[in-house]
């Protein structure tokens, strides 16, 4: 019980981190931030992924020999089946970007970068990275979808998750 009220609490918080355009100043004006996200969507990922790189190269290691590594983020969330390993990693870089200390990435992208690592696993491997609870992942898809400094194919990645989270569990919205 107390699990579940603690984890309820920690959506509410990402979700108020969502409502970043309400009263808070926005350090980064929108092409800013769609050159900011363009540069580390396709970086390698050694570069994207930061302090995590170090884990990176162990992750690469354990993978099966058959395994297409990516060469970017964008090639990782696009791909059609991801490894769940480097999808986790990247889940954890994009958290640690959400925070309110100084972080490798904006919030905002640590945010969209965070909810599509979690869907790209649901809808493409069928597997929960996250406790966050299906309301939650989606209001924060919801958000990225609202974004204008989101481009292609990052764009239909997230209205197509959207689209799926609204179908399977009968939520409003659906992508734009």
């Amino acid at each position: 019980m107390l699990d579940q009220q603690l984890e309820t609490a920690k959506a509410a918080s990402l979700l108020t981190l969502l409502r970043l355009s309400g009263g808070g100043e926005q350090v980064f004006q929108a092409r800013e931030l769609t050159a900011i996200l363009s540069h580390e969507l396709r970086a390698p990922l050694r570069s994207a992924l930061g302090d995590f790189a170090p884990e990176l190269a162990q992750v690469v290691e354990r993978l099966p020999a058959d395994t297409q590594i990516p060469r970017s983020l964008e090639d990782l969330l696009c791909q059609s089946r991801p490894s769940l390993e480097l999808l986790g990693l990247a889940k954890r870089f994009a958290k640690s970007c959400c925070g309110p200390a100084e972080s490798a990435l904006p919030r905002e992208l640590g945010l969209v970068l965070y909810y599509l690592t979690i869907a790209v696993a649901r809808i493409r491997r069928g597997v929960r990275l996250s406790e966050l609870s299906d309301e939650a992942l989606a209001g924060g898809l919801q958000w990225s979808s609202e974004q204008k400094w989101i481009e292609e194919p990052l764009r239909s990645l997230v209205n197509e998750a959207l689209t799926q989270f609204s179908r399977e569990n009968n939520l409003d919205g659906g992508g734009k």
